[in-house]
């Protein structure tokens, strides 16, 4: 997806994680998020588009401890709007070609953002949902690229920060079945390759493409495994955010 289509998706994904927040609660369980409650959902989104913000005002790394707090009670709704509308404007202003730092290794342009914040509020919008009791629901197109940026992103970033990598793991090859999206995962010692091919791994992992994100971010066991079932046990042993 495109860094404007992906920037569009925000306002519509917060909004309905603010509107499944309410309707669970502050105080409700996460059951995706182990140990939270709903606002401690909504006030780490808020505060991740804070930090988001600022970063783009200061074009360079923020300590989070300078940043406000969320509120209490319910009035951590209407801050994560607030949020929300500030980051937008933000990464609107920069464009995806402005110059802005990332935390990844990634190309520093402001397109970084664009895509993060699409994921950041799609996957939290999911959490509330299952905290109400909510059927998740995520645009096919949306959940692929999310794959994507989850496996070719942040799965190497992960790998390359633990000091007993994750070659246990086997190879993985994950493949959507309502939008196009198949990739092929290879640990090696501290470091991981994603081919964006259909390939043999020692697992398969098949489905929508929510089903697989959500199994991939450790959320679910949707998609059907094919090969070693191992892997999938593997990963969420090894895999964690």
């Amino acid at each position: 997806m495109q860094p404007a289509a992906l920037l569009a998706t925000v306002p519509a994904s917060t909004a309905a994680l603010i509107a499944s927040a309410r309707a669970a609660g502050v105080d409700a369980p996460v059951p995706s998020c182990e140990g939270w409650r709903t606002h401690d959902l909504v006030a780490h989104t808020a505060g991740v588009y804070r930090f988001v913000t600022a970063v783009l005002a200061t074009g360079g790394p923020v300590s989070r401890k300078t940043l406000p707090s969320a509120p209490d009670g319910d009035e951590v709704f209407d801050d994560l709007a607030a949020a929300s509308q500030a980051v937008i404007q933000a990464i609107e202003a920069a464009g995806p070609e402005g110059e802005a730092w990332n935390w990844a290794g990634e190309p520093p342009t402001a397109a970084f953002w664009h895509r993060r914040m699409a994921h950041e509020a799609a996957v939290h919008a999911v959490d509330a949902q299952l905290a109400a009791g909510h059927t998740p629901a995520m645009d096919p197109e949306l959940a692929g690229d999310g794959i994507d940026e989850l496996l070719t992103v942040l799965v190497p970033r992960f790998v390359a920060a633990r000091t007993d990598g994750i070659d246990t793991l086997g190879t993985l090859h994950v493949h959507c079945t309502d939008t196009a999206g198949e990739w092929l995962v290879e640990p090696s010692g501290d470091t991981v390759s994603v081919r964006r091919e259909h390939a043999k791994g020692d697992a398969a992992l098949r489905g929508q493409a929510l089903d697989l994100l959500l199994r991939l971010y450790n959320r679910s066991d949707g998609g059907d495994v094919v090969g070693d079932a191992g892997v999938m046990d593997r990963w969420r042993e090894l895999v964690r955010f």
